[in-house]
């Protein structure tokens, strides 16, 4: 999967409902360690 990921500029993070924390943490670790800038976002339905 990283290897899918590496080359992309932008990531972003989808959640809804109970998900949405584990989308804005996963957001903020590869924030910490990634050059590119990952955001986090409510998804709807």
């Amino acid at each position: 999967m990283a290897h899918l990921i590496a080359p992309a500029r932008d990531v972003l993070y989808l959640g809804r409902g109970p998900d949405y924390p584990m989308a804005l943490e996963g957001a903020l670790k590869a924030r910490r360690s990634a050059t590119s800038t990952p955001k986090a976002m409510p998804r709807a339905r």
